[in-house]
């Protein structure tokens, strides 16, 4: 296998974009039933993550096509020891070693970092899972993804729910604003 795996400058969105795609191909095929990452928030997560954490991200190609990427993401405040994994390969790259290529320049990454312990996720009975386990990773936190498909509601379903939630939620008021915590709710914030 002759693949270039190389950095992505998060400032170049067609490499993010490349990068959007492979993640959207393999969404498709690991995560059937979805929901899927679209294009602005995963460019939005690629690139700023959830956090302020340092982050690198290294896609590989053949012949100019992008076939799998990685994300690490280095947290700087605590488990420093320890680097997130994102690593993603296309379906119709996936068994050819492209994976274990990723995982081994990640690896290197990491150690360079002074990191030697990786935390990723996959969904359980997906082809991520099979990887992992047969690189020796072991599971860990278990998360439940629940989806509810309002669209396949018996109609008067929700017509019947509607009066009950009112009820309950009558008093409570829905707030949102940009920056700072507004002095009015930094008591109330601070007790959630």
């Amino acid at each position: 296998m002759r693949m270039g795996i190389e950095q992505v400058d998060l400032t170049d969105t067609e490499k993010i974009r490349e990068c959007f795609e492979v993640h959207h191909a393999a969404q498709r095929v690991d995560e059937p039933e979805g929901p899927w990452f679209t294009e602005r928030p995963f460019a939005g997560w690629l690139t700023f993550g959830w956090s302020s954490d340092p982050r690198e991200v290294w896609l590989a190609a053949d012949r100019g096509s992008a076939a799998g990427w990685y994300r690490l993401g280095l947290p700087s405040r605590e488990n420093l020891d320890q680097a997130g994994l994102d690593l993603v390969v296309h379906p119709a790259e996936r068994r050819r070693g492209l994976g274990l290529a990723l995982l081994r320049h990640a690896a290197g990454r990491a150690a360079a970092h002074g990191r030697v312990v990786f935390n990723g996720g996959a969904r359980r009975g997906s082809p991520g899972e099979t990887f992992a386990r047969s690189v020796g990773a072991k599971p860990g936190l278990v998360e439940v993804q629940r989806v509810l498909d309002i669209g396949r509601l018996e109609q008067g379903k929700l017509a019947r729910l509607r009066g009950p939630a009112e009820l309950a939620a009558a008093g409570y008021s829905l707030e949102s604003w940009a920056g700072p915590i507004p002095e009015d709710f930094l008591e109330q914030v601070a007790m959630l």
